[in-house]
């Protein structure tokens, strides 16, 4: 078992401060995914935890104790990274088995707990091949056992899924949701850029950017109530369309087309400066009643069981993503109605703004 807490942390290279501030807590056994644009410092953190950067400033504890000056080994703590990190010129039972050695474990107690890992992430067949024999999953495979072999308390990943192909990510998320299943009081904490890694395997998401916390919560949960305008826009794909709008005392929204939509009367429908709305919400009006957003289509694509549909008009730049094969062509005029449960509200800060 192990929580995490970080508190006030800071990390800085020189005079550059990428992480800023950071407050975090990660309960014992969670699965928790680090998300955030290029240069946002989800790796630096992920490192920081692992002992591999010095903290700068602020504190990170695991099970209460202080962790700053305590040197990588000692933090019960194993780390899986994107290049796999094999020593080239050992068997795969070599590598799993590597760890073990340095801790000078009885061979008989070795091989029964390299023979175990292997077994469960399908390797038994291959113990005797080395790196170069194996596939980009299968390499992955041995660099997860190697980390798991050593029963840590905090599993780290440095977005080990990147270098496999669209079939093998498939796959090896599907195995490290069986391995989290089966390692239930492990802690684990996984970096990754990709969206869908981010909602189908965490517990949590936290959401960085420029060195912050912008939010942290469930992934339906940034999904459907995004704290401001940045995660709404990173969480989700295709990302969530933004229209500038005015927002009047009255209950009334003005898109930039002249488009009213009328809310009811809240005290903040003043402070709204954009309206968003996910393209797979953006539904073709078809005639219906209601306010709609009026656009000339300027691509299509087909992708059998969606039809992404691009489109400009007076609110500008704007997407749907509509169910199945939706017969439309470049330069259709399209009428995309606006549901306003499904629409969310941002003032000119660009934070969440509530009108319920």
């Amino acid at each position: 078992m192990a929580d995490l807490t970080i508190r006030h942390l800071n990390k800085s290279f020189g005079a550059i401060r990428v992480l800023k501030d950071i407050d975090l807590d990660i309960e014992s056994g969670r699965f928790v995914v680090f998300v955030g644009p290029s240069g946002c410092g989800k790796s630096t953190l992920l490192r920081i935890i692992s002992g591999l950067e010095d903290i700068t400033s602020g504190t990170l504890e695991i099970d209460g104790r202080v962790m700053n000056d305590v040197g990588p080994s000692k933090r019960g703590i194993a780390m899986v990274f994107q290049t796999y990190a094999l020593y080239p010129h050992m068997t795969v039972f070599g590598n799993i088995a590597f760890g073990l050695e340095m801790m000078g474990l009885p061979r008989a107690e070795i091989r029964a707990k390299v023979e175990a890992v292997a077994a469960t992430l399908q390797l038994s067949d291959y113990l005797d091949r080395l790196p170069r024999h194996l596939s980009g999953g299968q390499r992955q495979r041995v660099a997860i056992g190697r980390a798991i072999v050593r029963d840590p308390r905090v599993f780290l990943f440095d977005e080990p899924l990147s270098n496999l192909d669209a079939a093998l990510r498939v796959q090896m998320r599907i195995e490290i949701a069986k391995l989290k299943r089966d390692m239930p009081s492990t802690t684990m904490i996984y970096v990754t850029h990709d969206q869908v890694e981010a909602m189908t395997m965490g517990d949590e998401i936290v959401v960085l950017r420029d060195g912050r916390i912008e939010q942290v919560g469930a992934p339906l949960t940034l999904y459907n109530r995004p704290q401001n305008r940045f995660v709404a826009g990173f969480i989700g794909s295709p990302a969530m369309n933004f229209f500038d709008v005015k927002g009047a005392s009255d209950g009334t929204l003005r898109f930039a087309d002249g488009t009213a939509l009328r809310l009811g009367k809240s005290p903040r429908t003043a402070d709204v400066a954009t309206a968003g709305l996910r393209p797979e919400h953006a539904a073709p009006a078809d005639g219906g009643r209601g306010p709609t957003l009026k656009g000339k289509v300027r691509l299509v694509e087909s992708l059998g069981n969606t039809t992404m549909v691009y489109l400009t008009g007076g609110c500008g730049d704007f997407t749907a993503q509509l169910p199945g094969q939706y017969a439309v062509g470049e330069g259709d005029d399209m009428a995309i109605a606006l549901p306003k449960a499904a629409l969310h509200f941002f003032d000119a800060d660009g934070q969440r703004v509530e009108l319920g």
